[in-house]
């Protein structure tokens, strides 16, 4: 094992040797640079972790803003939907007179070829009645 007192020596001649004391000051540079660029550098991290948590938070609003009116439609819109339905009816018995469906069918839709449907045959007068 060495001796203590020959280390110490070893090293403190070391010391007061110029090219270690160079070298000695360069690493110091070199950690100050390193020091300062890893300060640097944990800034921008900074600035990106908040940059991806608020883009985090906007994609969830942005789902929410498409999400939340869906279910809201699909539990009100029923019960908005019977009170609006006699007009809807109303509507309805127009193009049904106009296509010259009789009044009892609800399946007016069902089957129905716009391009069988003879603009001649319906009667002028209907058309006058909903033209005004």
């Amino acid at each position: 094992m060495p001796d203590k007192k020959n280390t110490t020596e070893a090293v403190t001649e070391e010391r007061n040797d110029p090219s270690v004391a160079r070298t000695m000051e360069n690493i110091r540079e070199l950690t100050e640079k390193n020091l300062a660029i890893s300060e640097e550098i944990l800034e921008k991290t900074k600035h990106i972790n908040r940059f991806v948590t608020l883009s985090q938070i906007m994609g969830v609003i942005k789902l929410l803003l498409i999400v939340v009116p869906i279910i809201l439609g699909v539990l009100y819109l029923p019960s908005l939907l019977k009170g609006i339905t006699p007009i809807f009816g109303q509507v309805l018995d127009v193009y049904k007179e106009l296509l010259g469906v009789k009044q009892g069918s609800d399946d007016v839709l069902n089957g129905l070829d716009p391009n069988k449907i003879d603009m001649n045959k319906i009667d002028p007068d209907i058309i006058k009645k909903y033209m005004k």
